[in-house]
């Protein structure tokens, strides 16, 4: 069943994105975790280093300007990486609040008749206003355009009476009361 002229429900497509979105930042979190282990090795690996080469001034001494004294650690629990993961669930969650997520106006009939049901009561809904609308414009619509017609066409017609008598020099008499004539 096709809804292109239906009322939107759930959540709007243009915030349907966002999830989409947040899902793919949520497939890096295997990543994270082998991110943060191998952040690990590297700051273990270069203490090791520094300790070895204490004598000679350590690592950034043999290197020079080319040494990294500061390596970000984004993918800890309090790394960025992680914050603005944080922050992005917290956004879907109150994009999904703030958009009507489920407070459908006929969610309590979900809940009572069950999906199927909510549906057959939907088209139910849409027949009886299409039947409610053809019975208006069959009623009372139709009936008044039909008078009116008909009292258009019997003031022409009296037009083309009045003219087709008038060209025959019929003269006619009124009939009735003398006063209501005058």
């Amino acid at each position: 069943m096709t809804r292109k002229n239906a009322e939107p429900r759930g959540i709007p497509s243009i915030y349907k994105a966002r999830n989409e979105v947040a899902s793919g930042f949520e497939a890096n979190i295997p990543i994270i975790g082998l991110l943060k282990a191998t952040s690990a090795v590297v700051w273990q690996n270069r203490q090791a280093l520094d300790w070895l080469l204490v004598e000679k001034g350590g690592v950034c001494e043999l290197i020079g300007e080319m040494c990294c004294t500061f390596i970000p650690n984004n993918t800890s629990p309090n790394g960025t990486f992680t914050l603005a993961m944080n922050k992005l669930k917290k956004l879907r969650q109150e994009v999904k609040n703030n958009a009507g997520h489920g407070n459908d106006w006929m969610s309590w009939l979900e809940l009572r008749m069950g999906k199927w049901g909510t549906i057959l009561a939907q088209i139910g809904l849409v027949l009886l206003i299409v039947f409610t609308m053809m019975g208006l414009v069959f009623c009372c619509c139709i009936p008044v355009l039909r008078s009116m017609i008909e009292s258009r066409l019997n003031k022409q017609m009296f037009l083309m009476t009045k003219g087709i008598v008038e060209e025959k020099g019929v003269e006619w008499e009124y009939i009735g009361n003398k006063s209501q004539s005058a």
